[in-house]
């Protein structure tokens, strides 16, 4: 039996064709978006738990492409923990994504946050 395109697991989607991947523990996702033409869309972060590569990344280079040009977009829906692992990885990866976040954080804000926070987590329950 011929499998449907799109289906296989080591094979990229055609051009043509929408992908809509999610992978996340239930409790903080990542959804990845094949976009058409080899483009991607990363939103939210998650780690992979048995290599500790954020999930996203880890599925597209199985998949054998080239995150750096291949992700176009890099979206964080919202700074919780649970969102953002890993994130700073993709973005580091995923040399010429754009990136996007909510406007409800300020840019100074944000960086007062992380500063204050230092190495601790947002989520107190990690």
């Amino acid at each position: 039996m011929n499998s449907l395109p799109g289906n296989d697991l080591h094979r990229p989607p055609q051009n043509d064709e929408i992908e809509v991947s999610t992978f996340g523990p239930g409790y903080g996702e990542t959804i990845l978006v094949h976009i058409g033409l080899g483009d991607w869309l990363i939103v939210d972060s998650c780690l992979d738990k048995p290599s500790k590569i954020p999930a996203p990344i880890n599925y597209l280079r199985k998949l054998g492409l080239n995150t750096a040009s291949a992700v176009k977009i890099v979206l964080a829906s919202h700074w919780h923990d649970d969102h953002i692992r890993g994130l700073s990885s993709v973005f580091e990866e995923c040399a010429s994504a754009a990136f996007f976040c909510s406007a409800s954080l300020r840019n100074t804000e944000f960086l007062t946050l992380v500063r204050s926070l230092g190495t601790h987590s947002i989520d107190p329950g990690v």
